[in-house]
Order: C-alpha cells, then sequence, then structure tokens
C-alpha cells in the first residue's frame, strides 16, 4: 500500500509516532527505495499531536474510484486481522472509521534459520557456500532452528544409512585344509608355491578364529596386516597378486556359509508356507549384489528392497519368484537390523556440497528425522482471541468461531495457519459465503480463483456443515463469512502481485485442518441450536396443550392449580430453580431434569446483608452482596441452597453452566 501510495501520487509517507505523553512526538516523511527496498527519510522533525501516545501513518493514494468496493473491502478487511489498529479512510464522497477492538499488540518479530524439514537440495547447496572444513553435526546444529545435538545425531544417523547403506557381517567358517587350497591356487596363477606365506597364513587363522561374525572391510584389513606383519622378513612377503590370491581364496569359503546365513534370516520372518526355492533365490541374490567389486559387502536400504523387488521382474514371461508387500517388508527389515552401521568419517560440508547424491540423501534424512515445529517469533500470526475480535467488530453474526495451526516448515521457513468464521445474523442467507483471505495480515482481493485457499474451500463437502452446496462441490452458500490466514517469512504467491496463494500440498493440508476445525464448531453450534428450535416447538405446544388440562382437572377436582412450570420442566427436560421465603430464611430449590449431571455456578445478587449462607460464599460490592455457590447437581436431583436476610431486601439471580433455554425460573 505504502509503495502504491508512492508510485500514483508522488506524495510521501506521512508518519507520526510518540511512545509517551511525556516525551515529543516524532514526525517523518520517507519515500520506499524500491532498488535497495529500503526507507529513504526526507524529513524528521518534533510536533504538537492531541494523542498521548501510538503511532499514525498517513499516505494519499491517486486511484480509480470505480473501484471504491475493493478499496471499502480491502480497509475493512484490514481492520478484521488488525483489531488493534484503528483504522481511517477519507475519500471524496465518505469518512470512514474502524475502530480498534482490542489493545493488545502483536509481538515484535524476530529472525529465525530455516528448518530442516522444509529444506529443498539447492537451497542446502547454497547455504554450504563459504563454508571451511566444517563438520556435518556443527553445521546442524548452527544453521538450522529446532536442531540440537540430539536431533543432529539422529539426522546424521539416517544420512549414513541413506548414503553409505550398511554392511553385512559374516558369519567366520572353519579354514581346515585352507593351505591346500591355496597351494592349487598359486600353480594356477604361475606363481611359485615356495612362496606360501606359512607364518601369515598361521596368523590370519588365529586372528579370525578371535570372531564370530565380521565384515568384508574387516576381513581386507585383516588379511593385509597379517600379510604385510613386520615379523616376515622383506624377502618372505607376497607382492599384490599373490596377496589378492589368497585373501579371494579365503573369502570363498565365506561364500560357501554366506547364503545359508542369509537363507536363516528370510527363512525366519517369511510364511512357514513359501516354497524352500523361493527363499533361496532371495538369499543367492542379495549374496551376489553383495560379494560385488563395487558393494564390497555393503548397500543401502532402497538397494536391498530393490533386490527383492526385481525377484518379481518376469522371465521369459514368468515372474523368477513371487514376494509379497508384507514379506518383502519382514524380510528387509530382519536383514537391515543385522547389518552393521557404517562409521566412515563424514567430510566436511565443503567436500560434501560437491556431492548432489549427498546434498539429496542429507535432506531426505532431515525431513525423516522428527524435529521440534519452527519457532514462530519471527511471524505475526492474528491469534485466536484477535480473529475472533476482528470478526465481532466488523461482522453481525450470531456464532464466531476461530483456530490456529501449530506451526509446519515449508522451502525452510515456518508457516502459520489460521482460520476463523462468522455465521448468521446480518450475513446474507441466498448467496456464496464471504471468503476472505490474508496473508501476514495483508488482505488478498485479486485472483480468487486461482488461491490455494479457494481451492480448498471448493473442495470441501460443507453439506457436512450445515452449508448449501451442489454436488458437494465449489462455493458453498449460506449466511458465513470465513477467514483464512497464512502467516510466513515466505508466502508462496503464484505470481509478483501477490494475490494469490500457491497450491502447495503440505500448506493446503494445513488451510483445509484450519478451517475443518472451525467448521466442526459450527457444525456442533448448528446441531444445538436446531436441538433447541426443536425443543421450543415442543415446549410451547406443551404450554398451551397442559395449563388448559390442569385448569380443567382442578375445576373437576375441586383442588388449586399445581406448579405449571415446573410440571412442563419435568416433562421437557429442564433445570427448575425456584426462590421460596419462608420469614428471613431464603431457599433457592434447584431441581435437575436434563439428563445429565450438572456444574452451575449461582449468584444471587441481594440488597441487604444475608447471613448463614448455605455452602457458599459472599462479598460486598457498594450496596449489594453477591452470594456465590458452585453447586454438582446428579441428573434427575434437587439441591437446596440457603440463607438469612431481613425483609424488605431485593433479589436478582445469575446463572453459568447451562444454556438459558434449557432453565425454567420460579423466582
Amino acid at each position: 500500500m505504502v509503495l502504491y501510495s508512492q508510485l500514483t501520487s508522488g506524495e510521501p509517507v506521512k508518519v507520526t509516532s510518540r511512545t509517551s505523553s511525556k516525551s515529543e512526538a516524532q514526525y517523518f516523511e520517507l519515500f520506499i527505495n524500491t532498488e535497495k527496498n529500503e526507507p529513504e527519510i526526507r524529513t524528521h522533525r518534533t510536533k504538537e499531536w492531541d494523542r498521548p501516545h501510538g503511532t499514525r501513518i498517513a499516505f494519499t493514494l491517486d486511484a480509480d474510484m470505480r473501484s471504491r468496493v475493493q478499496l471499502h473491502e480491502y480497509i475493512r478487511y484490514t481492520a478484521i486481522a488488525n483489531p488493534h489498529a484503528r483504522l481511517e479512510l477519507v475519500e471524496p464522497r465518505g469518512h470512514f472509521k474502524f475502530e480498534r477492538s482490542t489493545e493488545e499488540k502483536p509481538a515484535i518479530t524476530e529472525s529465525i534459520r530455516p528448518h530442516p524439514h522444509g529444506i529443498q537440495v539447492g537451497y542446502l547447496i547454497k547455504m554450504c557456500e563459504n563454508l571451511g572444513t566444517e563438520s556435518m553435526l556443527k553445521f546442524l546444529q548452527g544453521r538450522f532452528s529446532s536442531v540440537g545435538q540430539k536431533t543432529a545425531k539422529e539426522i546424521i544417523s539416517k544420512f549414513r544409512d541413506m548414503h553409505y547403506g550398511r554392511e553385512m557381517k559374516w558369519e567366520v567358517p572353519e579354514l581346515k585344509g585352507i593351505k591346500n587350497e591355496l597351494e592349487s591356487g598359486f600353480s594356477s596363477k604361475g606363481l611359485p608355491i615356495l612362496k606360501m606365506p606359512t607364518k601369515a597364513i598361521g596368523r590370519i587363522k588365529n586372528r579370525l578364529a578371535e570372531k564370530d561374525q565380521i565384515t568384508y572391510i574387516e576381513f581386507e584389513d585383516l588379511i593385509k596386516e597379517s600379510l604385510n606383519s613386520v615379523e616376515d622378513a622383506p624377502k618372505d612377503r607376497l607382492d599384490g597378486e599373490a596377496q589378492k590370491v589368497v585373501r579371494n581364496i579365503i573369502w570363498n569359503r565365506f561364500k560357501e556359509i554366506q547364503i545359508l546365513y542369509l537363507i536363516g534370516l528370510v527363512d525366519r520372518v517369511t510364511d512357514s508356507r513359501k516354497e524352500e526355492e523361493l527363499v533361496r533365490k532371495v538369499s543367492s541374490k542379495i549374496v551376489r549384489v553383495l560379494q560385488r567389486k563395487t558393494s564390497r559387502g555393503r548397500i543401502t536400504k532402497d538397494g536391498l528392497e530393490q533386490c527383492i523387488l526385481e525377484m518379481n521382474d518376469k522371465n521369459d514371461g514368468r515372474p523368477i519368484a513371487s514376494i509379497g508387500d508384507v514379506s518383502r517388508e519382514k524380510i528387509v527389515k530382519e536383514i537391515w537390523n543385522e547389518f552393521k552401521v557404517i562409521e566412515d568419517p563424514i567430510p566436511g560440508m565443503s567436500v560434501l556440497k560437491k556431492n548432489k547424491n549427498a546434498m539429496a540423501d542429507l535432506v531426505i534424512a532431515m525431513q525423516l528425522t522428527d524435529v521440534r515445529a519452527p519457532p514462530t517469533n519471527c511471524l505475526s500470526p492474528i491469534g485466536v482471541d484477535n480473529i475472533e475480535s476482528g470478526l465481532r467488530k466488523e461482522v453481525g453474526a450470531e456464532f464466531f468461531s476461530s483456530n490456529s495451526r501449530e506451526a509446519i516448515a515449508y522451502g525452510g521457513d515456518p508457516i502459520v495457519v489460521e482460520a476463523g468464521l462468522a455465521y448468521g445474523g446480518d450475513l446474507e442467507k441466498e448467496s456464496s459465503i464471504e471468503l476472505v483471505r490474508f496473508a501476514n495480515r495483508v488482505p488478498l482481493v485479486y485472483q480468487q480463483g486461482g488461491c490455494a485457499i479457494t481451492e480448498v474451500v471448493r473442495d470441501i463437502d460443507w453439506r457436512n456443515y450445515g452449508l448449501d452446496q451442489s454436488k458437494g462441490k465449489g462455493m458453498p452458500r449460506g449466511p458465513m463469512s470465513l477467514v483464512v490466514h497464512v502467516a510466513s517469512t515466505n508466502v508462496p504467491f503464484t505470481s509478483e502481485s501477490k494475490d494469490a496463494i500457491a497450491k502447495i500440498p503440505v500448506i493446503e493440508i494445513e488451510i483445509e485442518k484450519a478451517i475443518r476445525d472451525v467448521s466442526r464448531k459450527l457444525k456442533k453450534y448448528l446441531q444445538k441450536r436446531d436441538a433447541f428450535q426443536k425443543q421450543k416447538l415442543k415446549q410451547d405446544a406443551l404450554s398451551y396443550i397442559i395449563p388448559k388440562i390442569a385448569e380443567k382437572v382442578a375445576k373437576i377436582t375441586e383442588r388449586e392449580m399445581p406448579p405449571i412450570e415446573l410440571v412442563l420442566a419435568r416433562i421437557i427436560g429442564k433445570v427448575a430453580i425456584a426462590r421460596t421465603r419462608k420469614e428471613d430464611e431464603i431457599e433457592l430449590i434447584i431441581n435437575n431434569y436434563t439428563g445429565e449431571n450438572l456444574e452451575l455456578e449461582i449468584t444471587e445478587i441481594v440488597s441487604r446483608i444475608p447471613t448463614e449462607i448455605s455452602e457458599g460464599s459472599v462479598v460486598n460490592i457498594g450496596n449489594e452482596w453477591f452470594i456465590k455457590w458452585l453447586p454438582n447437581i446428579k441428573k434427575n436431583e434437587s439441591k437446596k441452597l440457603s440463607y438469612m436476610v431481613e425483609d424488605g431486601a431485593k433479589f436478582d439471580i445469575e446463572i453459568k453452566g447451562i444454556e438459558k433455554e434449557k432453565m425454567v425460573l420460579e423466582i
């Protein structure tokens, strides 16, 4: 609005501000520097002002007054979203004022860091620019909100699994007769048998015998260390080709039991009716992947799932095997839990940022980790009470409801969605509902049809909430004003004009939840109102018939007329409250015919000093005494409250905890 004023009229914005009556009012005239997006103060001085404190912002607009309706809507909607502000519109044809309804001012916003759940790969890479050797742990804790050391370590753990995978721990086989196999292997490769490292083979046997399980990486290190021991003379050490023969021949012993080991794991979690051949094929497939040179016994969870999915691929028109979804999940879980977490050191972020796949895995790891909701001190939500206050101020309705959702994250920024509605009263009944959209308290007057808020409203079946709607689609009709507010440091608009919010699924879900919450409250209100209306019709009919019946019965039996109101209360199901007096003793008799337990707050207002009060407390305010009781009355039971007061006292009563429509007073 300020920029529009500057562009159309060329006039500066005039700001008058004063913090207290003891200080002088400060007066500013300023423009917006559109290149730097900063204010340029042209005038600054003190001035006389008739207000003790506050801030006044005045600007001039040059516009075509054929759009007066939209202008009035904009100002009115702004008043709803900012009930703490007093707005005034002066135009050639009129002078409009919108008074404030609350003194509560919005909290001062603060800058925050991005949240892990809303981050994207490109933005994450950009965050890593100009980094030194900063570790991932330090990066996560220092650059993101809601991430402490525990959360950061959990993200890193998930990243390890996704990017590096895990490695299988293999059972160690016996190496009986391995010397003969090595001699045969050396001969087939043309290597002299005299070079056989007898001492080294002994060391390998002993070191493997100390282990129950071993990973392939650990196995490689064990072989290398054993064959290059300082205990051996240089002439007795093997060259690279000979060491490779030793390593491969010994590893072949592991291969013999690898499939059997996996068969045991797979068989443990699959249906006993599964064919043995199917279990063997699954196990063999996984072993082949783990034994690849590029794998070195390591695999990601996705890779493990892919191994099993490939079993369902067709071969010559027939599936190799058939593994259902449930069985696949069980197999993956069982095998994955047997894998060892890889503890390889993670490079610094300045190195890792060059690997786009690593960055993508880190983003997914952050999204999969349970992170606290982002802080909202950078935002200025309207608030539940202020939404309702703003609506009550500007809409003459009979029912109001409001809701503010917990913050979510999108694009690394927090987003808070709020909703409020007003129903009935002076609102039009036959037309479409009034939809009022806000982004950061600013009304969105144009492009309603292309906005995510409108799309969500149209997709809700409003017939469930008591409104008319053709086939459960489109804008509902009825006497309702619906407010939806999206607050964020980076609202995703559809265009530079910032007239509509983009259709982002995560935001649309929050908008729908906020709207449905206030709508459920409306539904309960309408159900209760309809029940009261039906009860009123019933009561009117009985009120007409019962007195006539009672009068005739009394005449026939020659008795006095019974207390009709109490009889009606019992029949209709209400609370009957009667006040009786016996000399100086006053009794309040409460009969609960509602069919439910009640917790009431009853205040008797007396013009003279009460004494001997039963179960209550009394407070003197001016020339009146307020006696307060908090009785709990079970269904179909009665309660008697009493006190003493001199003759000539005047009485009044206030009752809370039950609607007026459910009470019958005989006082």
